[in-house]
């Protein structure tokens, strides 16, 4: 048995603890790189809408689990915006860095979005439209930044279609 058929579950496994520990200490009022949320944009760069909401509904269930919030509303959101980039992914140039940047930016607006969405619509939060904004701007940067490094290291790790050539 190959080593590489562990790797999505891996790849997963460590997005969650990274997310979980380590990257507490880089936020930045609160906000901090969403690597479940970079993992299912690669997904859908490389792999289409399908796998890419599996994985981010998959991996932001786990990652809802460890949060002790409302399980799947951040899976919810996920999956959505692994669906929205997945349906796109044949209309982007996915071998440039600006690319992974702005595709990154976008997503996160989108699950942003999505979660805010779900959350007024069950009442799970009274976030103002103004906090919402400035918290999606502040999450799209931050994403934006990492998400070529990201990449970087899942085109080298991950098996099966890359976002770029090696």
């Amino acid at each position: 048995m190959q080593v590489r058929a562990f790797a999505w579950p891996i790849a997963i496994l460590l997005a969650l603890v990274l997310q979980s520990t380590i990257l507490e200490r880089v936020a930045i009022l609160g906000v901090k790189p969403d690597l479940v949320l970079l993992l299912t944009v690669y997904t859908a760069l490389t792999r289409g809408p399908v796998v890419a909401m599996l994985i981010g509904y998959g991996a932001g269930m786990f990652q809802d689990a460890l949060s002790g919030g409302v399980l799947a509303d951040g899976a919810w959101a996920k999956a959505v915006c692994g669906m929205a980039v997945g349906v796109f992914r044949g209309s982007v140039f996915r071998d440039h860095l600006f690319t992974h940047v702005a595709v990154a930016m976008s997503a996160t607006l989108v699950a942003e979005a999505a979660y805010y969405v779900l959350a007024l619509a069950f009442g799970l939060t009274e976030v103002s439209l103004g906090r919402f904004l400035a918290v999606a701007a502040l999450g799209a940067a931050y994403n934006g930044a990492v998400a070529p490094s990201a990449f970087w290291l899942l085109n080298r790790w991950l098996p099966g279609p890359k976002t770029h050539s090696p």
